[in-house]
């Protein structure tokens, strides 16, 4: 499925990436890598939010993801 979501997430006119359970990257679309300034998918795979930005940022991210998760199991 991430391979199909891949394909979409790149004709997104926007950042995009998606997480596990554990909030670690598993996918992200072109745009971002360009906008993070690297090359190939793996140097973002299994990073979190805390690797990006700085920690404020960050911890708003994950909480964010919770709340998104927690609703939707």
């Amino acid at each position: 499925i991430y391979d199909q979501l891949r394909k979409v997430a790149d004709a997104l006119p926007t950042l995009f990436y998606w997480t596990d359970i554990n909030h670690a990257v598993v996918g992200v679309n072109q745009l971002a890598l360009n906008a993070l300034g690297v090359s190939s998918y793996e140097e973002v795979i299994g990073k979190t939010s805390h690797d990006f930005y700085p920690k404020e940022i960050a911890d708003k991210l994950l909480e964010n993801q919770k709340i998104v998760i927690h609703y939707h199991l």
